[in-house]
């Protein structure tokens, strides 16, 4: 699971591990505990996403921040970057979910 520090990350990883499924979690913040492994790095380097999806099935990239923004649309691009190549290299099944958040003065009513 990358980008697990969020709220969607969070909840999906509980509700992973209610079903008694392994998880592995990547994030600034490395922690484990019961059916939970975590893999400490950032989804901004190619090299912490490769090996915290290693040996999986299926990744899942939960964003929930503002990440789109245009003032970190540089990283944002890297981060979608890193995540696709990682899975390809490989051979992982990528799901994405994010919440849509909206950054001050970006859109337009």
């Amino acid at each position: 699971m990358l980008g697990a520090g969020g709220a969607i990350g969070r909840c999906l990883a509980d509700e992973l591990t209610r079903q008694h499924k392994t998880v592995r979690l990547l994030g600034r913040q490395a922690y484990a505990t019961g059916f939970v492994e975590s893999v400490k790095g950032d989804v901004g380097f190619l090299s912490d996403v490769v090996k915290s999806v290693k040996g999986s099935y299926v990744a899942y990239f939960c964003a929930d921040q503002p990440e789109r923004c245009y003032r970190r649309k540089e990283r944002w691009s890297r981060i979608m970057d890193n995540v696709t190549e990682a899975c390809i290299q490989e051979n992982v099944l990528l799901v994405s979910l994010w919440i849509v958040l909206t950054c001050t003065g970006l859109l337009k009513g």
